[in-house]
């Protein structure tokens, strides 16, 4: 019987999910943006998961703009929010982290390639995060946009974000009495780290600054009160990633916060991104977004965190294995190692687990057969062949202790013989 390892890249649909999707779209066969009975009924079907996804994430309905997505919400958040400003790109200024997904670091590189976007990509520690001083020491009067992911997708590294967004919601609003310095005001807010930001920087400049964060991996696997926050502008959430349909994200947008679409023609999601909406997909995501309101959801991630624990304690005893993965501060679902062992390579190692039936990767899916090394890894210290033999373990709510018991067997099976 395989074993599925893999669901930072996607988690399959379980039946339950399935009956239950197709039991609730039974009677939604029209168009959304059609006025005839049909078309109301699948309106206020869109509504209702709209209305869901909102709940988990703290916000209201009208905030959330339903996509095809991470990467598109993505592309929004960094593109579609440059764009928008009534300023040319190459006056602009971006800051990013090394270890951000493709979706992420490719949009802004291309624009600082071709618009002369000015762009800063913070480096992480050995941990794989980034320090909170390097990001606010980088801020100028000229920054538009900060994009950093909650949880990084190949190492499971949770960032800072909920302490710069918090920072950041405080002093964006300080109000000052005539003649005293918004910075005097707002002293007992700042933290020590939030010291580095630049004296020109002022309170202008931050409310016009643009926090995203890509909670793609972080979304349903952290208690959304261990990193959300105000101060957050917008947020990137997906459904696969949690036993949802691929080819639907939601991107939450706060009011006010503006972006130029990047899919136009048509006035579905208020006009802020064109085309008919992916009804099936949106339904789906509304049914995880519901799922993260129960206990049981979360009583099941804290059995999952244990059972990646278990094979963690087997891997740390095991010679020429470098855990990349943080102790602490990390998805409770992902483990990510190199192999520095002189008689077998990452690649082989996946190769020898698929042939036993265990479904691993070597790292993003986004980037696989690429046959470079991680710039996850790099970024975090690994050497070059250190990345190429990376190894990710991403487990699902489906995964039993009786799998990763098997895991553990066929491993140790594997490490013997080399």
């Amino acid at each position: 019987m395989a074993v599925y390892l893999d669901h930072n890249a996607t988690s399959p649909a379980s039946a339950e999910h399935l009956a239950q999707l197709f039991a609730n779209v039974q009677n939604v066969a029209g168009n959304p943006s059609s006025p005839h009975a049909a078309g109301r009924t699948a309106s206020v079907a869109l509504t209702e998961a709209r209305k869901n996804v909102a709940t988990s994430l703290g916000c209201e309905a009208s905030e959330i703009i339903f996509v095809s997505g991470g990467s598109e919400a993505n592309n929004i958040a960094t593109k579609g929010v440059l764009n928008s400003r009534h300023r040319a790109i190459n006056e602009l200024h971006a800051i990013t982290s090394a270890i951000e997904h493709p979706c992420v670091l490719e949009p802004l590189r291309h624009l600082a390639e071709h618009a002369g976007l000015q762009l800063t990509i913070l480096p992480v520690d050995a941990d794989g995060k980034i320090r909170l001083n390097d990001l606010v020491q980088t801020i100028r009067p000229n920054t538009a946009l900060v994009s950093v992911m909650v949880a990084n997708n190949e190492t499971g590294a949770v960032q800072p974000v909920q302490e710069f967004a918090q920072w950041l919601n405080s002093v964006r609003w300080i109000k000052c009495k005539p003649g005293i310095d918004w910075r005097v005001s707002g002293e007992p807010t700042w933290p020590e780290w939030a010291r580095a930001l630049p004296h020109q920087v002022g309170q202008q400049e931050l409310q016009a600054l643009h926090f995203h964060v890509d909670a793609v991996q972080a979304y349903g696997k952290i208690v959304p009160s261990q990193w959300c926050s105000l101060g957050f502008d917008s947020i990137s959430v997906c459904a696969h990633k949690l036993g949802g349909l691929a080819g639907v994200g939601a991107l939450l947008l706060r009011r006010g916060r503006k972006f130029e679409p990047l899919i136009m023609g048509g006035a579905q999601e208020r006009s802020r991104r064109a085309g008919t909406e992916n009804l099936l997909g949106i339904l789906s995501l509304g049914l995880v977004a519901q799922s993260l309101g129960q206990p049981e959801w979360w009583e099941s991630i804290v059995a999952l965190e244990k059972r990646r624990n278990k094979l963690l304690e087997l891997l740390r005893r095991q010679q020429g294995i470098v855990i990349n993965t943080p102790s602490e501060g990390s998805l409770p679902n992902t483990l990510n190692v190199c192999l520095n062992l002189p008689r077998l390579r990452g690649e082989d190692l996946l190769m020898e687990l698929d042939l036993r039936g265990f479904y691993v990767s070597s790292g993003s899916a986004c980037s696989s057969g690429a046959n470079r090394p991680s710039h996850v890894l790099l970024a975090q210290g690994r050497s070059a062949e250190e990345a190429r033999n990376g190894l990710r373990f991403s487990l699902g709510l489906n995964t039993s202790d009786h799998d990763i018991e098997l895991l553990c067997a066929a491993l140790v099976d594997i490490f013997s013989k080399r």
